[in-house]
This record gives structure tokens, sequence and C-alpha cells, in this order.
């Protein structure tokens, strides 16, 4: 058993819970709200398609709560990931 892994693995655990993210509308129609809650930090986000493809993708400086124009997108299931640097966490969205 690799117990360094295990620490790791707790450690990014502990980081990534410590990340508030909320996506609102969901399901959404064409345009989704991000709250982070990250002051004074760059945030990079992309969406991912159900294949993994990049679908849109941006960034947001010293913006804790921004909107993400989405109208171009078909309906369906896609993956919204949030990089600060620090960690990066995902959350599943719904176009209707």
């Amino acid at each position: 058993m690799n117990l360094n892994a295990q620490v790791n693995f707790d450690e990014a655990m502990a980081l990534a819970k410590n990340v508030f993210l909320a996506v609102f509308p969901n399901p959404f129609e064409d345009e989704v709200v991000v709250e982070t809650g990250l002051r004074h930090e760059t945030i990079t986000w992309t969406v991912y398609d159900l294949m993994g493809k990049a679908e849109a993708h941006g960034q947001q400086f010293n913006q804790p709560s921004f909107g993400i124009n989405l109208k171009s997108l078909n309906k369906g299931i896609y993956f919204l990931s949030l990089n600060n640097g620090k960690s990066v966490v995902t959350k599943k969205m719904i176009k209707i």
C-alpha cells in the first residue's frame, strides 16, 4: 500500500471541498450564472460535451460571480470545469 498516494488523495479531496461552486439555473436555456465565492483570483472555465470536446471556454478575473452565454450549444448534457490554478471543480449542466 502506498501511503503517500493516500495522503495526496486526501489532501486533494480536502482542497476540492473548500472550493464553492454554484451553477444556475440548471437545467438552462441560454445562459448560466456561476458563483465561485473566490475573490482576487483568475478562473479559467471550459464547457465540455459528453465526448469530452471543449465547446466553450474563457477566463474571469476577480469575479466571484459571472454569467456565461451558452446560447450556441445544442440541447444536451455538458460539464463546466473551473480551474483557479490550485484546484479544478467540475459541475454537470443540462441545456434544454
